[in-house]
């Protein structure tokens, strides 16, 4: 048997390391005594550990937790969209993120805070401004100008206004990609081409 002598790039100190960070050319989200913070290629750290969780970047920013709410963090660690969302947001595409705010139904339990029925989502901007407000029970990243978004049982495509492009017609609907999407109608799959 072989002996190959390891080099290591990053020590084993780590509680977890996000192995999808790994192909991205971008900081890589560690945790490290129950805190997530962020190392560079080269295996120093550049944001110290201080996130309940910590994501990816996408489109220079990366998606942290503080205190059960989820918000921006830029690549030197500045926080640049306060954390305000209640469940874990999408990735940047485009310019928008997917946001989600906690759906509470307050004729099941008025005297609670807690209770709540689901998530709605919408969409924010760079600077955490809300650009389509969270009413969808379910929501794709934003892909060639459009998004498929679910409501109620239906999915269908908005635009960046919000605006319904393709009605809310499908059992399922993923992003476009190279001008097409793959829906299921009526139990049945097929392709969709960009209106």
């Amino acid at each position: 048997m072989d002996n190959y002598s390891i080099r290591w790039i990053t020590e084993p100190i780590y509680d977890s390391i996000d192995e999808n960070s790994l192909s991205d050319e971008e900081l890589i989200p560690v945790k490290k005594d129950s805190k997530w913070g962020f190392i560079n290629i080269n295996g120093t750290i550049t944001i110290e550990p201080r996130f309940d969780y910590a994501l990816s970047f996408s489109e220079g920013l990366a998606c942290v937790q503080i205190n059960n709410k989820w918000g921006y963090i830029d690549s030197t660690g500045q926080i640049i969209i306060e954390p305000q969302f209640d469940d874990i947001p999408g990735n940047f595409k485009e310019g928008l993120v997917r946001i989600a705010k906690f759906d509470k139904d307050p004729t099941l339990f008025p005297d609670s805070e807690i209770i709540t029925t689901g998530s709605k989502f919408g969409y924010a901007d760079r600077e955490g401004n809300i650009i389509i407000e969270p009413q969808y029970t379910q929501a794709e990243d934003f892909s060639e100008g459009l998004a498929a978004v679910k409501i109620e049982d239906k999915y269908g495509y908005i635009n960046r206004e919000g605006v319904t492009v393709i009605d809310f017609i499908f059992d399922h609907a993923e992003s476009f990609y190279m001008n097409r999407a793959v829906v299921c109608f009526k139990g049945k799959w097929g392709i969709i081409g960009h209106p």
